[in-house]
Parts: structure tokens; sequence; C-alpha cells
């Protein structure tokens, strides 16, 4: 029996139409983005695989400054978590030159880790934005480090936009993002937008990305602080990556498998985020994306989601995105929430 793929239902809009028209039209590129929206909603519903990715998730670091209590990373053993490393530059520029050749829409530059814990960030970043001219180079950060010399590159380089993690404000916030402080945060990004005005730019974008819980006892007064240093704001529901029971029906097909790759930064490559339990399908040191994109390992992963198995697969049968967060959180009440009992001790 045909199933529709629900595409992009994990993450909420919390900003105006207006606003949310700014975010991409500033961006530029409008024909060639429209044409890369209507393939990342149709393709995974037609089943149809491009000849290349539509996107690319690249682990330019996995390295963090901060170990998130609803971060993956947080259930990675120590042992694994101190293995990770920055990704090596030269394989790094073979995955980017054969984007350019591919004619790739969009990169992203991060995936679990801190994109400015890598000191030759900058580098990668020209090398995809100015070399290479990506249409769309974004990034994930924490914005500890979104400062000085490094705001002012990134404005410079062209980067596309950028999307901060910014888990409520003041206490709630610092207890979720420790040892980080939100006055240092948001004057960081006050900072990025008024550089940003002063060089004449549009870009990057901010998009600021929030946990519900997080701001469920002052949703206004979140959205009208933040919406001042933020060009758009959406949030999350806590996951719990614990919670493995697949009680979310109408996720049968995974819309990954038919947009994007992630490479981690040791060239392990990766059919979707899922962090916590490894989930390597080849090595692009040894292969191109292209014939990754197109082989066996892939192609049977399709198969076995397009005739309703997935849950006979690991680790898609723990998927995340197969537990239904809003149904489970349905009655809770987040205003009294305390984001400590995510908290493992601290020393």
């Amino acid at each position: 029996m045909y199933k529709i793929v629900k595409v992009n239902f994990f993450q909420k809009n919390f900003d105006t139409r207006y606003r949310n028209f700014l975010f991409f039209y500033n961006q530029g590129n409008y024909l060639k983005y429209i044409k890369n929206r209507i393939q990342w909603y149709l393709y995974p519903n037609l089943r149809k695989v491009a000849n290349f990715p539509l996107h690319l998730d690249l682990e330019t670091t996995a390295i963090c400054n901060l170990r998130c209590p609803m971060c993956p990373n947080r259930h990675v053993t120590d042992k694994k978590f101190k293995k990770y490393n920055h990704m090596d530059i030269n394989l790094y520029k073979k995955i980017i030159d054969e984007c350019a050749e591919n004619e790739v829409f969009s990169v992203r530059l991060s995936w679990r880790g801190e994109i400015f814990t890598n000191p030759n960030i900058l580098e990668y970043i020209r090398y995809a934005k100015i070399e290479k001219k990506i249409p769309q180079v974004s990034f994930l950060t924490n914005g500890i480090k979104l400062r000085g010399d490094i705001a002012k590159a990134v404005i410079d380089l062209g980067v596309d936009y950028i999307s901060v993690s910014v888990d409520g404000m003041d206490e709630i916030y610092e207890t979720i993002r420790y040892p980080s402080k939100f006055n240092d945060i948001y004057h960081n990004l006050y900072e990025f937008k008024e550089l940003r005005k002063k060089m004449n730019k549009k870009k990057p974008m901010v998009r600021i990305t929030t946990l519900w819980p997080a701001i469920a006892r002052y949703p206004n007064e979140f959205y009208n602080k933040m919406s001042k240093v933020a060009d758009k704001i959406v949030y999350n529901p806590l996951k719990d990556y614990s919670i493995t029971t697949q009680d979310r029906k109408d996720f049968v097909v995974c819309q990954f498998l038919w947009e994007r790759l992630f490479v981690g930064f040791d060239g392990y490559v990766h059919p979707c985020s899922n962090a916590k339990n490894e989930f390597i399908i080849a090595d692009a040191n040894k292969e191109n994306i292209k014939q990754i994109w197109n082989g066996d390992k892939i192609n049977e992963l399709r198969k076995l989601h397009t005739q309703g198995k997935r849950l006979e697969i690991f680790p898609c049968n723990e998927c995340i995105y197969g537990v239904d967060f809003e149904k489970r959180w349905k009655r809770r009440d987040w205003k009294d929430w305390d984001p400590k009992e995510l908290l493992p001790e601290r020393n």
C-alpha cells in the first residue's frame, strides 16, 4: 500500500509569513531554491532518486565545546566521543569538488559538532562558497564563538544562513547550555546583526532554533526578544533519545533517503542524522558521493522503506523521528518544566 511521506514534520515554525519570506528571499538564488524545494517535497513521495543528493551534510568537525542533554552526543560513549575530530581538508575538498561538478544546491558544514572548534573552518567555508560557488552554504552553531574577526569573516565569505541553538532564556538556557551564558550569546547575536548592517550585507540570515519546553512559560517574551537579533525562529519538541518506542504510525518512509546524505568527519557516510547508533553505508575516502548515492546499500534501504519494512531495519526501528513526542508529551504542562531533569550530575 502506498504511503505518503510527511516531509519536515519534525520542526515547527514560530514566525510570521513575511519574515519567513525574507529569510529565503535575502539569500538569493531564488529559482534554484524553488526548484530544490519542489524536489525536496516531491521526490520522497514519488520515490524518485536524483542523480546526486539534493543536499549534503558535511561534518567539518565532530568536536563540540558543549555536551547538551538533549543532543545525541550525550548518549555516545566517552571513548567514542573522545575520538571525534575535524574532517581532513583534502577529503572535504574532494567532496565539495564533486558537489560543484554535480550542481548540488546546498551543503551544511556541520552535524554533530560545533563548527567553530575547527581552527581552519574559515578555509572550509571559503572553498565551498567562494571557490566552488555552492549556491547555499549553511551551518549550525551554538553561537559562543560567533564574534569579532570570525563574525566578520563569515559575513565576508557570503555564508547564506546560520542556525543558532538558543534553548530558552536566562536560567533555563544556562542550565541546558551550561557553561554558556545567555547574555553572552544574545550579545553575540546583536553584534552580528549590527555588523551585517554596517557591512551593508543581507546575509548570512540568522535562524534561531529552540526547544518548546524551554520557552513554554514565556513564548511571546522569547519571540519578542529573539526576533530583534534573528531573522527566523523555529522550535522543536523535546526529544528523549532513551525512548525508542515507534509509535508514530504515519512515519513509514523516511524522507532522508531521497534527499540527502550525512558525511562524518572521518569520511564514513550515513543515510540519516541518527548519531546514537552507528549507521554507516559507505566510506567517502574510498568511493565518490555519486556512487554511494546510487549504490546497493542505500537502494536496499529505499526498497525496504517503500515496502513498509522500516521497523525491520536497525537502527531505523529505533529512530527518534518514529517517536510521537507531541502525543507523548500532550498532557504535560511545560510551564513548570525544570530542565535539570535531563541532566546527569555535574562535578
